[in-house]
């Protein structure tokens, strides 16, 4: 346990949180060798990854409008 704790106060006294998250990426396998569930969330992450680029499902995230849409005339449902 004082490993843990001793590389996640280190990690909270780096700077950004681009830093942090490096960090800890790179020494996942140090800090959780035979960490099932992270092994289960890397297998979902890589079938989440695979559909993408089957073309099946879209990544999440951020996504503006397009011109078009925004000049679409919206509807409301009024109840009177």
């Amino acid at each position: 346990m004082f490993k843990y704790s001793s590389t996640l106060e280190s990690l909270y006294k780096m700077g950004s949180i681009e830093k942090k998250v490096l960090k800890v990426t790179s020494q996942k396998d140090i800090l959780f060798p035979n960490d099932d569930q992270l092994k289960s969330f890397e297998e979902a992450l890589d079938m989440f990854n695979d559909l993408v680029k089957r073309g099946l499902i879209k990544p999440r995230g951020y996504t503006l409008q397009t011109i078009e849409d925004s000049m679409k005339p919206g509807s409301f449902n009024v109840m009177a």
